[in-house]
């Protein structure tokens, strides 16, 4: 009986399972690739492979490097057969996903060494595949998503001008450019030249003007650090080469290219970093006044010019006395009369500099230097008739290209500028003004209290001995005067005092000697200036006759002794103190 019971109980399970067989659909089966060790054979490049994931696992021992999310994956292996450059990416599939490429150091799914991984959408990295050597990629979507994804694989060959003797030509130059590209896959020969930094991933690039021109070079890297070295071919081949410069991490250099030359520019990044670089390229033409043999002659007054001295070169004789001029252009002017004139470039947008010289002959040799003015300031000369005088108008920064504007003007200054024209003060007190805009400061002039670049003169001879007060405070701009005791000329002054700015001070003119006033801007500025000359009233009691009576003991004053000088009749004092050449009575 009890025997029956379980046959009829075995075969009701027998039915039940048959039916839900029958009535159930049966699971789609995951992709072959779905684990590690089923990984599909990659046999050559390019690879591309397109694979329905929706029913595709995640092993629990799988890695996730990039994305945390890889709820689906499939695998496949590459083993090439020559040293590549390969890049993975998996555009083109219906869902987002990633690939994880891993170097396999031993058999199994836990001796993988993580290269690196790329996102859908674009994104693709490459790694380098040793031969011999068995790489895996894992690729799976993200965020649960089912559906199609496609993965691509393909080498990537180095780039075109990898190798010196495949140097890229530069054809745009005169004129600017710039050219980008990814060195992953570039690489470093046997002998090529080490200079500034080692590159282990090097391109090349070449170029011969028809013109003599300079050229601005820079580096630049997608967040790697780069470096240009700039060579002269002296002879075919990459041992002939003669380096030049380097221009490293973002900075420029600049070269003069000669006409009919070739150059070669070593490409590459640093420290053995990979990505994408930019080499930037400006060539700019000499202008036509660049060498001192083509001088541009200034016919009339003002002159005024801007002039782009990018493409300016220096030549072999040219002294540097302003600045560290890289480039200059040439000028010349003969006055056909004497002149003041005030040179200076002034309204440039980077400053510059201009050197003044004359002809003593008709060579850059025979010249003989002037002065020169940098950035905001200005030189002033007097121009003799008939002699011919040069400026050479440059840079004053290393590297600085662009325009620089020049200007020659005739001044006219007050008729007091010069120290042989003084004006003469006849009393006191005394007022002046002059406008300063135009004066000048002449080859001896000494300089007190504050340096003065524009001055005018006055003399003053008192007929009889006082106190001089000079007051500067009342100008339009900041003034200082220095107060000379007369030599034989304007290199023999004696300085007997000066004013600090807008101030005053004293100084005892004798009779019948001379002095001399030297008034200016304290601070370069231009503009009106004033200057106010007083005797300094003596003490009521500097005379015998008009003796302070001491009408109260014990008796205690003060009083300021600054007066003339002792009167005539006045007896030499007996005690040995020394002489007494101020005084006052009681």
């Amino acid at each position: 009986m009890i025997h029956k019971v379980l046959r009829s109980f075995t075969s009701l399970l027998l039915a039940l399972a048959f039916s839900l067989t029958a009535f159930s659909p049966a699971l789609a089966a995951p992709p072959a690739n779905d684990n590690f060790i089923e990984a599909d054979v990659i046999p050559s490049l390019p690879f591309s492979s397109t694979v329905d994931i929706t029913e595709a696992t995640n092993e629990l021992s799988e890695p996730q490097p990039c994305h945390l999310l890889m709820d689906r994956t499939v695998w496949y292996s590459f083993t090439p057969i020559q040293n590549m450059w390969v890049r993975p990416d998996i555009s083109g599939g219906a869902v987002s996903s990633i690939v994880n490429v891993y170097h396999s150091v031993a058999p199994g799914i836990n001796n993988l060494n993580f290269l690196n991984c790329a996102e859908s959408f674009g994104d693709s990295r490459l790694f380098y595949a040793e031969a011999g050597q068995q790489y895996y990629l894992q690729v799976g979507s993200i965020s649960g998503e089912v559906g199609n994804i496609q993965l691509n694989l393909e080498e990537v060959p180095p780039p075109a001008n990898d190798n010196f003797a495949d140097a890229r030509a530069i054809e745009f130059l005169p004129g600017s450019g710039a050219i980008s590209l990814d060195i992953h896959t570039a690489t470093n020969e046997m002998s090529e030249p080490e200079n500034c930094f080692f590159m282990d991933k090097t391109v090349w690039f070449s170029f011969t003007p028809t013109q003599n021109m300079v050229v601005h070079v820079s580096a630049q890297g997608d967040g790697i650090s780069s470096n240009v070295n700039v060579y002269h071919s002296v002879a075919p081949g990459i041992n002939n080469l003669n380096f030049l410069q380097c221009a490293t991490f973002g900075n420029s250099g600049t070269l003069f290219a000669e006409a009919g030359q070739k150059y070669y520019l070593q490409f590459g990044s640093i420290y053995g970093e990979v990505g994408n670089i930019q080499l930037t390229l400006q060539g700019f033409l000499a202008p036509a006044n660049d060498n001192f043999a083509d001088v541009e002659p200034i016919n009339s007054l003002p002159f005024i010019t801007a002039v782009d001295v990018s493409g300016a070169g220096i030549e072999p004789g040219e002294n540097r006395f302003c600045s560290v001029e890289e480039r200059t252009v040439w000028y010349s002017f003969m006055p056909t009369q004497d002149m003041m004139v005030r040179a200076d470039t002034l309204g440039s947008f980077n400053g510059g500099s201009v050197s003044i010289h004359q002809a003593l002959g008709p060579d850059i040799s025979d010249l003989s230097f002037l002065g020169c003015a940098t950035d905001s300031q200005s030189f002033t000369f007097l121009a003799e008739a008939e002699q011919t005088y040069y400026f050479k108008v440059g840079t004053v920064y290393s590297g600085q290209l662009g325009t620089i504007q020049f200007n020659l003007t005739q001044i006219f200054p007050p008729s007091n500028d010069s120290f042989a024209n003084a004006i003469n003060i006849t009393s006191l007190p005394f007022s002046a003004t002059a406008d300063i805009t135009d004066a000048t400061t002449e080859t001896g002039e000494q300089q007190w209290c504050s340096y003065m670049d524009r001055t005018v003169w006055y003399s003053f001879t008192p007929t009889e001995s006082m106190v001089v007060v000079a007051n500067a405070a009342d100008g339009a701009i900041s003034t200082n005067v220095n107060i000379y005791r007369a030599g034989s000329g304007i290199s023999d002054l004696q300085v007997l005092s000066c004013t600090g700015a807008d101030t005053f001070t004293t100084f005892i003119a004798e009779a019948n000697q001379t002095y001399y006033l030297q008034a200016g801007s304290a601070s370069g500025e231009v503009g009106y200036i004033r200057i106010d000359l007083d005797q300094f009233p003596p003490p009521a009691n500097d005379n015998f006759a008009n003796a302070t009576p001491i009408s109260y003991l014990p008796f205690d004053v003060s009083v300021d002794t600054i007066s003339d000088s002792l009167e005539g009749v006045e007896p030499t004092p007996s005690c040995d103190f020394g002489q007494t050449d101020r005084t006052v009575w009681y």
